[in-house]
């Protein structure tokens, strides 16, 4: 009894880490739950928004999922560059004003395309990279508006 007792504690215990191993790769993001939508898509997003986070960006992933992204969060509206040192696969890049408001769009930028920087036409609050042709399949251009929304908080 006593082994059986063990036994089923060792696989629960395994199971359960397998469960949480399965989460985390599924949410993917440090502030879980963070969703922003535009055009019908939606993307769970994990959030830079430290100096750190932001420098490092994507640059140090393999691939992003089609309903994956990265949102950079910024304290104020400027002219907020993206460049592709690092990266191993194309993305695209919405940019978004305080209010949601796509105010700068590059698509596909490849990763041989670094040193060169992308900027929006407008200042942005807030950008997002998504996988490459999204923005396309989507059909978001300037002036569509997005919405995040941070689930649970």
């Amino acid at each position: 009894m006593r082994n059986l007792l063990i036994g089923g504690s060792i696989i629960l215990a395994f199971v359960t880490l397998a469960f949480a191993s399965i989460a985390s790769d599924v949410l993917n993001a440090p502030e879980e739950g963070s969703i922003v939508s535009i055009n019908g898509a939606h993307f769970f997003v994990s959030v830079a928004d430290t100096e750190k986070e932001r420098r490092q960006g994507l640059s140090e992933s393999e691939r992003i999922a089609l309903d994956r992204g990265l949102l950079f969060v910024f304290p104020s509206d400027d002219l907020h560059g993206i460049w592709m040192s690092g990266m191993r696969f194309a993305i695209d890049v919405i940019w978004f004003d305080k209010d949601m408001k796509v105010v700068g769009l590059k698509e596909r930028f490849a990763p041989d395309s670094f040193p060169q920087v992308a900027y929006p036409e407008a200042p942005a609050r807030f950008v997002l990279e998504v996988h490459a042709g999204l923005i396309d399949e989507y059909n978001i251009r300037l002036g569509d508006m997005g919405e995040l929304r941070r689930m649970g908080l």
